[in-house]
């Protein structure tokens, strides 16, 4: 794991504690991960963890949080189709990582426990939505799409795709998959 923004400050250990969580959430995933295991893996005493992190929850969060960090901002090439291939490929790149199955392990896991879906939403769906929200303003303000486009529709839908794909369907989540999608949208939203 980079250090991102909020693990600056962070110690070796702290890091080798937040790299094993990912680590370990891709390969068992959120309901069977424990912090006996975190603790063996990362060769630190549990109460190592327990100093920074109370319980499970605290530390996957932290470790979601500083990997979310890491992401640059969207794509600024002068052309919709251009930004949105570039995000894409970003995107889809990051989900098929060790870390990216990682987080789609947890994004599974979310949905019974109200709290960790919140933070997943926010974290990992809300700021990729985000980028293409700046993508997509900035194509009305050079009249590349209607002015009157629904773009949280477009956001919803967009993400929808891409997580269908990931999470239920037996077919490849690939770049051209991604621009399909893509192009399928903003067919719609085009003058």
């Amino acid at each position: 794991m980079k250090a991102g923004n909020g693990a600056a400050a962070l110690l070796p250990t702290e890091l080798a504690i937040l790299d094993t969580t990912l680590q370990l959430l891709g390969e068992r995933g959120y309901s069977r991960l424990t912090m006996d295991e975190i603790a063996q893996r990362a060769r630190v005493g549990k109460a190592t963890i327990y100093r920074r992190w109370p319980s499970k929850l605290p530390l996957v969060l932290d470790a979601v949080r500083d990997l979310s960090d890491d992401e640059l901002g969207p794509p600024d090439t002068g052309g919709l189709d251009t930004d949105i291939h570039l995000l894409l490929e970003s995107f889809i790149e990051a989900l098929k990582s060790p870390l990216g199955r990682a987080l789609v392990r947890l994004l599974a896991d979310a949905a019974p426990d109200p709290q960790l879906r919140h933070v997943v939403y926010d974290e990992l769906i809300r700021r990729r939505q985000e980028q293409l929200r700046v993508i997509l303003e900035r194509a009305i303000a050079r009249r590349e799409i209607r002015d009157d486009a629904d773009v949280d529709t477009v956001l919803e839908l967009g993400s929808a795709a891409i997580l269908h794909r990931l999470m239920f369907s037996d077919e490849p989540l690939d770049l051209e998959y991604g621009d399909r999608a893509a192009q399928l949208l903003l067919c719609g939203l085009r003058p």
